[in-house]
């Protein structure tokens, strides 16, 4: 599985998101939005960067972060001036039961097997008064096929990862008791990196798509208008899929 040093790795060289990524974090963040409706307070498991725990700090919510990783926490503090963050371990997480409104993650549960991903979804039910959300890489992409491909040359630095279906998430879900209400796709886009002229062979050769900055950039800024009118098939083929789940009331 992957460890807290492989996202100490990763962060320590972090400096800023490519507009692919910016993205992706748009149409993720409208998806959210949608879902969570009025809730007061958010908990992302797993905040990695610290983009969207900022994203509903900065829309007045009473959002906190946890990360069981140092790097990340650092990043969200000092390029997203995230204010609550803790370091904890989403297997065990350090609230009581119903302490917010909303649970998520998103690139969380595919590192880890079964059944550590039902324990861990069933910890953030726990905490949750109403909803949670979790995003997974969806398996019937290419992304899949891509990571295989970077594992055999040992240029794939995430660790171990699964991909789900959508028949596989909601399974998942409801096995933590939760009722799930819809899901929605993300990233329909391929994977894409600027051209550079003596990695593009490289680059082919791992299902990326060598492309200019100003072409990149044009379809970064169109992404997401197709994928709201398009709904249907980004879900089916985007690069991941995010199951949305409610509490179920007890008798």
């Amino acid at each position: 599985m992957s460890t807290p040093e492989t996202w100490d790795k990763i962060y320590r060289n972090f400096t800023e998101f490519d507009p692919i990524d910016l993205t992706f974090y748009k149409r993720l963040s409208g998806i959210l939005v949608k879902a969570i409706g009025d809730s007061k307070s958010i908990l992302e498991v797993g905040s990695g960067s610290g983009m969207l725990t900022s994203f509903f700090q900065n829309r007045n919510m009473f959002s906190v972060g946890l990360d069981r990783s140092i790097m990340p926490i650092k990043t969200a503090k000092e390029k997203f001036n995230v204010k609550n963050l803790i370091h904890g371990d989403m297997f065990h997480l350090p609230f009581q039961s119903g302490s917010f409104d909303v649970v998520w993650n998103e690139g969380v549960l595919e590192h880890f097997q079964a059944p550590k991903n039902l324990a861990a979804c069933k910890e953030m039910a726990r905490v949750s008064k109403n909803l949670v959300i979790v995003a997974v890489p969806n398996r019937y992409t290419i992304w899949p096929l891509r990571k295989t491909l970077l594992k055999s040359i040992g240029k794939w630095p995430y660790g171990y990862e699964e991909s789900y279906s959508q028949g596989r998430l909601r399974s998942m879900m409801e096995d933590a008791d939760l009722e799930v209400l819809r899901v929605e796709g993300v990233r329909f886009l391929p994977p894409i990196k600027q051209r550079k002229k003596a990695l593009d062979i490289f680059y082919l050769a791992t299902l990326t798509l060598p492309l200019s900055k100003s072409t990149i950039e044009k379809m970064a800024k169109n992404s997401v208008n197709f994928e709201e009118r398009h709904e249907s098939l980004t879900r089916l083929f985007g690069y991941e899929i995010v199951g949305i789940g409610k509490k179920k009331i007890s008798n």
